[in-house]
């Protein structure tokens, strides 16, 4: 048998040969790698913390929508300051009240309701009058006073003495809070020395000039006011 038939046998014969050995007909070797205490701990840890990552994940995204709802809302604290506007329609319209003995409206926490009943009834039962005018001769009746619609009017030297001394039953009272008026430290002075000294003039003298005001009530109850005085006295 020559060389070149020889190869063609092989080759008819070992169609199927292969270089590698096949799977069934020899078993490769298996290695099982044995892991170490110090890997297990580090491959535990290291499953803990990405599951943490995706728990945080999932957190700081749904969670908020559910917590939304229940927020409160962030709103402008309420003021200390109230005010009263600058017409007597407007202070109506913000809850004031109208305060005969100071002859001005005041924000209704600091309007003492009995206190100025009592004006009321001192300036009734001593006959203090109020006029249109300096010299006294168109009178005003209570009735329109107590309105707080005049923004002028003029009264006596008794109307001025009482309205000082209703200012120091104010204070003693503390049954409402303060204008900033009340506070006014030149008008406490003002009034101390017309309380110090009442028959300085007739009680029916037209001297007394009553100008409207709106005040403002401080509601922090503080010492310092910056108010001004609407009682003058225009003569003496």
């Amino acid at each position: 048998m020559d060389f070149k038939h020889k190869m063609s046998m092989d080759q008819n014969d070992g169609a199927d040969v292969s270089l590698l050995p096949r799977d069934n007909d020899v078993e490769l070797p298996r290695f099982t790698r044995r892991q170490t205490p110090a890997r297990q701990l580090l491959s535990y840890l290291l499953t803990a913390l990405f599951g943490g990552l995706v728990a945080s994940a999932i957190w700081a995204v749904f969670w908020p929508h559910q917590l939304t709802p229940s927020l409160p809302l962030l709103t402008d604290p309420p003021p200390t300051i109230l005010e009263c506007g600058s017409t007597a329609a407007e202070a109506r319209s913000m809850g004031c009240k109208f305060q005969t003995w100071t002859y001005s409206w005041v924000p209704a926490p600091c309007w003492d309701a009995e206190l100025n009943t009592d004006f009321i009834a001192v300036h009734e039962q001593y006959a203090l009058p109020y006029y249109e005018d300096r010299n006294g001769t168109t009178e005003v009746a209570f009735d329109d006073v107590y309105t707080g619609d005049l923004p002028l009017l003029y009264t006596v030297w008794g109307s001025h003495f009482w309205h000082c001394a209703f200012l120091m039953r104010k204070f003693f009272r503390r049954r409402a809070r303060f204008t900033e008026a009340t506070w006014d430290y030149d008008h406490a002075k003002h009034c101390q020395m017309w309380v110090a000294d009442p028959f300085r003039y007739d009680w029916k003298r037209v001297n007394t000039k009553a100008v409207l005001v709106f005040e403002n009530c401080d509601l922090s109850i503080g010492f310092e006011g910056i108010g001004q005085a609407n009682f003058e006295t225009i003569d003496g």
